[in-house]
């Protein structure tokens, strides 16, 4: 029972833990029984620890009275030793620095310093102790509450991946779906993009609302992105993500009725990027091979179906009809007018050729030639732009200062000419109209920015009404040459806007006593009507609707009326 009560007592002491490696210390068993009992009755440390060095100093009383009045000037004095030193301290009896790995003293004497096992434990604790002490309530890592992404935006995302991504070019699309979400974990901006497209491209297609979504992540990527833009230039992986943040962003204004000036301006941000990831030679995952599309565009051209002749021909009239109202008009609102001229003469079928003769395309068309001249290197070319139009990207050769077809040169034959194909056209040319088409938009993508915000200003009439028809002449002829994954996107926010600014033009037609603008708006007003119905009836509207209203009944965009499917 007195062997128990010592040995307890021991482990009760955290300075007698060190005296198990000292066998000459603890012979003494009846002074280390004074120092238990003492223990039981007093439970501060200071007395322990007068019993320890009791048991170590030779001068020690064996009688519980020299125990006593020892501990009683011990008190007094103070602690002097270390209770968790080195073994060789506590043989050399002096007071040990406790530094880990060795001790002062030992590296002063040039000995091997060995702590008792105690001492890691010791130390530890207390290491942990000042670092709770000394950490302030805005270091210390806490849980969010709330998840920053919520179970709705793992199912925005799971959709973006499988069905809403971008679709152009047309061989990037499974990058858009692979290679691009792996960097949105490390941009916030690039996911908010992301799941702002889909939850966009969500609501038009089905009667799953999620606008309000769609603004919030909207804000959030569009936030994002500016402050990206404050530490330009940007480093090669960001500049890329940065391009792809543009695109998204410009790709869901697409499904935002009021939003086609953002779709615009982030256009424009992607051709800002492309610029300087090209010239740089930024490596990523947009930089890519200017031939990669030659094999998808060039099939599709070669069998680019005829277009109905009355529809061609009821554009052309219609256009005809702007060429005074043109006159002392901007620049970019001419520059414009000329390329959707363009667009549609070399679909004309001109009357002395047979009904089933192929229809061309020429090898050495700028856009084909740059994507299929084995030697050209991007560092030889433009940058690339990433274009949101229902057809495949090009690459920047397209984008001419001065474009090839100018207002001058339309009208320099007179009005009729206008009506006919080009004088050395044998056969429709759906690569010129390819062409044409595309440096239209590639005037707004990369226009002055002055001039394009004229454009598109709504006290700008003349500049509406050439929108109108900028994009009643897309709903006619991207559709024919469109890719496959492009039938299944939502259009029916871009008829939303174009009636809109319809709508405006003709109240302010009505107002005016002079009624000017009717027979401007009548043709863009027959496209928009025939769509609008379509969309009433199915509830959705993509541009593969589109393109079977072109195969299966053109002659209702002549008239107005609902189409026959």
């Amino acid at each position: 029972m007195f062997s128990e009560e010592l040995f307890d007592g021991w482990l009760a002491v955290p300075s007698m833990g060190n005296l198990f490696e000292q066998e000459a210390i603890v012979t003494r068993v009846q002074e280390g029984a004074a120092v238990v009992q003492k223990l039981h009755t007093d439970t501060s440390l200071s007395i322990p620890l007068q019993a320890d060095e009791q048991s170590e100093s030779p001068q020690s009383s064996s009688t519980p009275n020299a125990v006593k009045s020892t501990s009683t000037a011990r008190k007094r004095k103070g602690h002097t030793k270390s209770r968790l030193g080195c073994t060789s301290c506590k043989q050399r009896k002096i007071k040990c620095p406790e530094q880990w790995p060795s001790c002062a003293h030992c590296v002063k004497k040039g000995t091997v310093c060995r702590y008792p096992k105690v001492f890691k434990a010791a130390q530890h604790d207390r290491i942990v102790g000042e670092m709770i002490k000394r950490q302030s309530p805005r270091q210390s890592v806490r849980l969010s509450d709330t998840p920053i992404y919520s179970a709705n935006d793992m199912r925005l995302f799971h959709h973006y991946i499988i069905t809403a991504h971008p679709f152009i070019p047309e061989e990037m699309e499974t990058r858009w779906a692979t290679e691009v979400p792996a960097y949105s974990h490390k941009y916030d901006y690039l996911m908010h993009a992301m799941l702002a497209l889909a939850s966009s491209h969500l609501s038009s297609i089905s009667t799953d609302t999620q606008h309000g979504v769609a603004l919030s992540h909207r804000h959030r990527a569009i936030t994002g992105l500016e402050e990206a833009f404050t530490r330009w230039p940007p480093i090669a992986e960001e500049a890329h993500v940065m391009l792809a943040t543009s695109f998204l962003l410009a790709f869901q204004a697409g499904y935002i009725p009021d939003a086609f000036l953002d779709h615009i301006v982030n256009l424009r941000g992607c051709h800002l990027l492309s610029q300087l990831i090209v010239d740089g030679g930024l490596p990523g995952v947009f930089k890519v091979d200017p031939k990669m599309q030659s094999s998808g565009l060039k099939r599709r051209l070669i069998n680019f179906p005829a277009m109905n002749q009355p529809l061609a021909r009821g554009a052309l009239r219609a256009l005809t009809l702007l060429v005074p109202l043109l006159d002392e008009a901007r620049p970019l609102e001419r520059a414009i007018f000329a390329q959707l001229v363009g667009c549609i003469r070399p679909l004309l079928t001109p009357s002395t050729s047979p009904v089933c003769s192929p229809i061309l395309v020429d090898p050495s068309s700028p856009l084909l030639l740059n994507y299929n001249s084995p030697g050209l290197s991007l560092e030889r070319i433009h940058p690339p732009v990433i274009v949101p139009s229902q057809l495949a990207s090009i690459s920047n050769p397209l984008i001419h200062a001065n474009p090839a077809l100018s207002f001058e040169s339309i009208v320099e034959h007179g009005i009729d000419s206008i009506l006919e194909p080009p004088p050395d056209q044998t056969q429709p040319r759906p690569d010129h109209s390819f062409d044409a088409l595309m440096s239209s938009l590639l005037l707004l993508t990369t226009g002055p920015q002055h001039q394009v915000m004229q454009l598109l200003a709504p006290t700008n009439k003349v500049g509406c009404i050439v929108m109108l028809y900028f994009m009643s002449v897309r709903f006619i002829v991207s559709p024919l040459s469109a890719p496959p994954a492009a039938m299944q996107h939502p259009i029916a926010a871009m008829v939303e806007w174009c009636e809109k600014q319809l709508d405006e033009l003709q109240q302010d037609d009505e107002e005016d006593s002079e009624g000017e603008l009717k027979k401007y708006l009548a043709w863009p007003a027959k496209i928009f009507a025939t769509l609008r119905q379509l969309l009433n009836r199915k509830g959705v509207l993509t541009f593969g609707d589109a393109c079977e209203i072109l195969m299966k009944d053109p002659e209702a965009y002549l008239t107005g009326r609902a189409p026959i499917l």
